[in-house]
């Protein structure tokens, strides 16, 4: 039942498991053959925010010898390392035995010394870098005998995950949370349909058996956005306890939307992260993306073989596509759908325009611009450009931009300010620039959710098997579409007018039926209203008894002029081992509706400024007097449009010699 609320405005390492976490219980250290108690940073960059280890890095190899007289049976070497995202090589006595595993996150990682290696005197141990300007810090080496159920005294767990009423097994993410809220390591998990790291264990057919640790632990079962969330207690130890079965619901109706991430990653192809594509047909399956878009940097990656081998085809429908970028140039661009077989689009370019040729000469239906502040505010596409929030006018960068779309959410992107890439987006829609919002999670891991940051794109499709890219992609091209972290959004107008939609509206007032929607564990907290980007109406939400299904409805008065209509849902953030979220907030927006005030089709803030100006003459202050008041949208535009040409950069003084 949905509520109506009305409103009058205002890799793998050895044994196929994952890292161990810093808290691991092993043998104390004098039990340890220390081989190298410093850290040390190898690459090519200085990074002083890594303060285990000089800022000044070492190059490659690095080589440590030490004595020893190794036991008979097994031994471990315990490594604590971070930001590995290449290929890095441990041998010892010449003979390579491990590779370390990639991720970014400081901790002790564990590997298996093969029989053999060892030898009673003097060993040497050497680290070797594939591609020696991959920055990383590593040291913290010792060595323990025993086999790795020995050391870390491992205990067997079974878990299942099925729907709540059906007891069908469901693909879904298991989260482990130790009772200090740390993530153990998770071991002997691995197999064709799971993927496993540190806390993590992801299944595509509902269930999974691995060790962890002795201990308690919080077991959790999700399966993305759409579905609700399970929680047990439980205490590993000696021997094999009974399996844990965690039931899910589905909780949010998406009905006529699919659930679509227009931004991913494997390490496999795009070379950083750490998801295997295999891996990643399992987390898809497992987050409940239906239309994933395939996007390892400048690969034309096709999911379906993938797909296929691991009889995944049921839950979703996977389009090929590509992440471009530009050698010299700023942004990144993800286009698709393509040809697996075609030559990716040429990355030669001199200026933004040539790039927009290249990515559309392989034809694609849809170009979306990344992560438009990334890295910073300042260094990504937007910032270079100089691009202002009030008027949309840059420095430098194109004269327009032509890209269909830019990404509102990234959630492996930190933005603190929820609203500050709404503010660039609304600063081009005045200047008239058609660019759609999207959503996306730019996953390149295992452990941050694949789905996380998504688009719910209008569909047909009642089966995520058999959705129709080619409407699929008319709908986003259309604004037939909203963006989601957490929370999903829709709107509709006078009864008649959704996203993407143009309206004329019929009285001197406009009503405004938003729908919010969200699973329990989210909390919707207010819906705001934005005309040509200024909030005109906000509702505080009330406290949801379990999953959210509102109606908030708004009154607003007609605009004097066109205006597009963007509804945004903010919410808390979500402190669940599940949802493991870089920024500090839930959110869902939709695409604009575009309001033709006056019938004859509608116009930007900059179009009608420039319609006033050409009308009534002027200066803009004189014209804002002359015809009543403007929006501020308006109003900006106009003292644009009338400012006095730029003066020219002076010349630089002259310096002493």
């Amino acid at each position: 039942m949905i509520v109506t609320l009305r409103f009058i405005p205002l890799f793998v390492c050895a044994l196929s498991c994952s890292a161990a976490s810093a808290g691991a219980q092993i043998q104390s250290d004098s039990d340890a053959i220390v081989v190298e108690a410093a850290m040390h940073h190898l690459g090519d960059n200085q990074t002083p925010e890594w303060p285990e280890a000089p800022a000044e890095p070492e190059t490659s190899p690095l080589v440590f010898e030490f004595e020893m007289q190794p036991s008979n049976g097994d031994h471990l070497m315990f490594i604590t390392h971070r930001h590995v995202n290449n290929e890095w090589v441990l041998s010892l006595n010449g003979t390579d035995f491990a590779t370390l595993q990639t991720g970014d996150a400081l901790g002790e990682r564990h590997y298996v010394i093969p029989a053999g290696l060892l030898r009673a005197g003097t060993n040497s141990l050497a680290l070797t870098g594939k591609t020696p300007t991959d920055d990383i810090t590593f040291g913290k080496v010792r060595i323990l005998a025993g086999s790795l159920r020995e050391v870390l005294q491992l205990r067997p767990l079974t878990v299942f995950v099925q729907e709540a009423g059906s007891g069908a097994p469901l693909p879904a993410r298991i989260s482990i949370a130790a009772e200090d809220g740390t993530r153990p390591a998770v071991w002997y998990g691995a197999r064709d349909l799971t993927a496993v790291r540190d806390g993590v264990v992801y299944t595509a057919e509902g269930g999974a058996s691995f060790e962890l640790p002795e201990g308690t632990y919080d077991i959790y079962a999700s399966r993305g956005f759409e579905w609700g969330l399970a929680r047990k207690r439980v205490v590993v130890g000696a021997g094999e306890g009974a399996p844990v079965v965690l039931e899910l619901a589905r909780e949010v109706d998406t009905a006529n939307y699919v659930a679509c991430d227009t931004h991913i990653h494997t390490y496999t192809l795009s070379g950083h992260g750490d998801s295997t594509v295999e891996e990643r047909m399992v987390t898809l399956a497992a987050e409940g993306v239906e239309l994933p878009i395939a996007t390892d940097h400048n690969h034309n990656t096709d999911y379906r073989p993938y797909q296929a081998k691991l009889e995944l085809n049921r839950y979703f429908t996977p389009v090929v596509g590509n992440e471009v970028n530009f050698s010299g140039l700023p942004g990144h661009f993800n286009v698709f759908p393509l040809n697996p077989d075609d030559p990716i689009p040429s990355r030669e370019a001199d200026n933004w325009d040539q790039i927009m040729e290249n990515l559309r000469a392989r034809s694609p239906r849809v170009v979306i611009l990344n992560h438009p502040r990334w890295p910073a505010r300042d260094t990504g596409p937007f910032g270079k450009f100089k691009l202002e929030h009030e008027t949309g006018a840059r420095q430098s960068g194109p004269e327009r931009f032509t890209f269909d779309a830019m990404e509102l959410v990234n959630s492996c992107t930190e933005e603190e300010d929820a609203l500050y890439l709404y503010r660039d987006w609304f600063a081009l829609l005045n200047r008239g620039e058609g660019v759609l919002g999207v959503g996306s999670s730019d996953s390149h891991t295992v452990g941050l959710p694949v789905g996380q940051g998504r688009t719910y794109v209008r569909s047909s499709a009642t089966d995520p098997a058999r959705i129709d890219v080619d409407e699929a992609c008319t709908n986003m091209l259309a604004g037939r579409m909203s963006v989601s972290l957490g929370i999903m959004v829709d709107v509709r107008v006078d009864e008649s007018a959704g996203m993407g939609a143009t309206l004329v509206p019929q009285g001197t007032e406009m009503d405004v039926e938003v729908t919010v929607k969200a699973p329990s564990w989210v909390r919707p907290r207010t819906v705001q209203l934005f005309l040509n980007g200024v909030q005109v109406a906000q509702m505080d939400l009330p406290e949801p008894q379990g999953a959210t299904a509102i109606r908030p409805r708004f009154t607003l008065p007609k605009p004097r002029f066109d205006a597009h209509l963007v509804v945004v849902v903010l919410g808390d953030p979500v402190n669940s081992p599940h949802w493991p979220d870089i920024n500090n907030y839930t959110l869902a927006s939709t695409n604009p509706v575009w309001i033709d005030s006056d019938g004859d089709g509608y116009r930007s803030p900059r179009e009608t400024a420039r319609a006033l100006l050409g009308q009534f003459g002027g200066n803009g202050m004189d014209l804002a007097r002359l015809i009543g008041p403007v929006d501020s949208a308006i109003a900006a535009q106009l003292r644009d449009l009338t400012a006095p040409p730029a003066a020219p950069p002076a010349a630089p003084e002259p310096q002493e010699e």
